[in-house]
This record gives structure tokens, C-alpha cells and sequence, in this order.
């Protein structure tokens, strides 16, 4: 490609020391084929492709495993204490207000149910008490929405969540749930995450 200086820019898939890139820019930037160029380079060195994108373009990657995310919640075994911050963010991309009682509220739901996702709710509604009761009401609904969602199966291979263009706030918050899940599963199999 080009830099802003207009001058060719090659970037040598080899030499890359991370395993993880987000590619952000505008509508008709070239997110989708710059992103894509680099998964099929990096497909053939053997590089699993995880693409969240709303609007399903991924869909046609080769080998792609689909998966609607209004569906399917990813197959999260169990939501970590250091994991609470990013639960916190999928309430917030669905319009929670996010207060810092919210964070003690789940922690102690996850401590008591193990962090499990479908049983996340009940342990809200077993740890609510006088003092903590609007918290529990404010988030309670939406982890409810999440869990009821059935867990997808996600081969070893590429994969692509969409939302079949949906962008609103449910949308959004199932499609940062599978962000939850990649930043999990990259946590839990790279030696340095």
C-alpha cells in the first residue's frame, strides 16, 4: 500500500512479533481487504483468524466458520476475576451505565457461581441485597439476555461473528461478548498475551 506521504508501504507477515491486530479507520478506508490481505498471508503460515464484524464481510474468507452473534453467545467456560473490566465493557456498549458498584457486584457473582456465564444471573439475584439492589437490577436483565443465548461451536479454525448489520446496543453488546471470548481464548493459549 501507501503511506500518507504516498510512498509504497510493505509490511513482511514473517517478521511480525504479536499475534493480535485491530484495524480501525473510517467507512471506506479498506479496513475489511487490508485486514483480510493479512489473515490469508497469515492463514498460510498456519495463523487462526478470529474477525468480529457486524456487518458479516468476512463471511466469504475461505475456511470461515459463520456464526451469528444474535444467536450465539461464544463458548466462554467461565468468565475470570481479572476478566470482570471487559463483562463491564459489553454492558456498556449496550448502554448500562457502568458505575464502580457494578464491578464489586460481579465479582461477587462470579466468585459464587464460578464464573459461569449461563449461571450469572442467578448468582446476581443470589448475592442482591438492600444495599446493592439497583446495581443488580441495572445489569441484571442484559447478562440474563446473554445467557439465555445458546453456545456456539467453534472449530479450531477461522471464524467470523456478525450481526447481519444490526448495530444497535444488543448487537453491539453480543458482538464485544465475542470479544470477551477472543481476548479469553488469546489469554489462555499465547506463552505472552
Amino acid at each position: 500500500g501507501m503511506d500518507d506521504a504516498g510512498r509504497d508501504f510493505c509490511v513482511d507477515l514473517d517478521r511480525i512479533v504479536v499475534p493480535h491486530a485491530i484495524f480501525i479507520g473510517a467507512t471506506g478506508s479498506g479496513k475489511t481487504t487490508t485486514a483480510m490481505s493479512f489473515a490469508k498471508q497469515l492463514a498460510r503460515l498456519g495463523v487462526r483468524t478470529v474477525a468480529i464484524d457486524p456487518h458479516g464481510h468476512w463471511a466469504r474468507f475461505p475456511g470461515a466458520h459463520v456464526v451469528d452473534a444474535r444467536e450465539y453467545a461464544p463458548p466462554i467456560a467461565s468468565i475470570a476475576e481479572e476478566d470482570i473490566d471487559l463483562l463491564l465493557d459489553v454492558l456498556r456498549a449496550a448502554g448500562v451505565q457502568v458505575l464502580d458498584v457494578h464491578f464489586t457486584v460481579l465479582l461477587n457473582a462470579v466468585q459464587r457461581c464460578g464464573g459461569s456465564l449461563r449461571q450469572l444471573p442467578e448468582c446476581l439475584l443470589k448475592a442482591r441485597d438492600l444495599s446493592n439492589a439497583w446495581a443488580v437490577d441495572a445489569i441484571y436483565g442484559r447478562l440474563y439476555t446473554l445467557a439465555q443465548l445458546r453456545s456456539a461451536s467453534v472449530p479450531a479454525s477461522h471464524v467470523v461473528v456478525h450481526t447481519g448489520g444490526d448495530t444497535g446496543p444488543s448487537a453491539r453488546m453480543r458482538l464485544l461478548l465475542w470479544l470477551l471470548w477472543a481476548v479469553t481464548e488469546a489469554k489462555r493459549t499465547c506463552p505472552k498475551p
